[in-house]
């Protein structure tokens, strides 16, 4: 019995047999319940399905993408099967392109490294058995400067491998003024035993570069090292630091192909390793290397420049 009131005195009761009761859950059960439990297996199978195929593209797209060898140049078809995918075939493209060119730098760069140490390496050995001929101290200061070339190359080689493996102080910054400063200070003995002059020109405040100190001593000391090792005696060697509204940069530059120069040479070609390395260290730092404009009585020249803004130089 079910019983119901108004709170004003009148009740409603209503009378349902126990029988009826249940045989209205039996019908609910029988009509309901039951029907839910066989189509659900069957629903749960067809989604199931649905999503195996809807997946399936991505599971050849990641085989095709799980095939592919870079070193070979393979990418995958643009024209791909799966259009629904075209936007990132295309964008998987562009990753696959920048690790060739990548890996192709790296061959460019081994290539070059090792064309550097062949040249005193042989020299180096051809010394030593014309020293054993005849023991001469031409002979034998030949075989010392080949060796400090190799040892040069070699030195340059550690001094990148460890500025590319250790960047700690990425986010310290530099002041390049200061840093230009300290360098052209740790050449001065070196030019002096050439016979050449070396200046520097610098703004009196601070140049502040987001930079890592490491990598920016690193390709300055390199440009300076090539000009002081790759110019005649008598050479002008000046480092020029500035900053503007449109960049912030350091130039290296000689007039070591002045007209009369002993030993100067139409083009500043043979400058070894050193200005290969300071273009690599230069796209980590987020700078341009340029080559040429020089002023007179300078002939030839070569600048790291930053952009202006600072929210457009690029720290990796």
């Amino acid at each position: 019995m079910y019983v119901a009131s108004d709170g004003q005195g009148r009740t409603a009761a209503v009378l349902v047999h126990m029988t009826e009761r249940d045989h209205l859950g039996a019908e609910l059960a029988e009509h309901v319940v039951l029907p839910v439990l066989v189509i659900l297996p069957v629903l749960m199978l067809v989604l199931w399905l649905a999503v195996r195929r809807g997946l399936w593209p991505l599971v050849r797209l990641s085989s095709d993408v799980a095939a592919l060898d870079t070193h070979e140049g393979q990418r995958l078809d643009n024209d791909h099967r799966f259009r629904e995918f075209a936007s990132t075939v295309e964008a998987i493209n562009r990753l696959v392109d920048s690790l060739q060119a990548q890996v192709m730098r790296e061959r460019a760069f081994a290539s070059d490294v090792a064309h550097e140490l062949r040249t005193p390496l042989a020299s180096l050995a051809l010394g030593a058995v014309q020293a054993r001929r005849a023991p001469t101290p031409e002979a034998l200061a030949g075989i010392e400067q080949d060796a400090l070339r190799a040892g040069r190359i070699l030195q340059q080689l550690l001094d990148l491998a460890r500025a590319e493996r250790t960047l700690a102080d990425a986010g310290a910054g530099a002041d390049l003024g200061e840093l230009a400063a300290a360098v052209a200070e740790g050449h001065v003995q070196p030019a002096y035993e050439r016979g050449q002059a070396l200046s520097l020109r610098r703004p009196d405040g601070p140049v502040p570069l987001p930079v890592s100190p490491t990598l920016l001593e690193l390709a300055l000391r390199n440009l300076v090292d090539n000009a002081i090792r790759h110019t005649p005696r008598g050479t002008q060697v000046r480092i020029d630091v500035w900053s503007d509204a449109m960049s912030a940069g350091v130039a290296v530059s000689d007039d070591g192909q002045r007209p009369g120069a002993f030993g100067a040479t139409p083009s500043p070609d043979g400058l070894g390793l050193g200005l290969r390395l300071v273009g690599r260290v230069a796209a980590r730092m987020g700078a341009r290397l340029e080559t040429g404009g020089a002023q007179a009585p300078m002939t030839t020249r070569y600048a790291l420049v930053w952009p202006a803004s600072p929210d457009r130089i690029r720290v990796t």
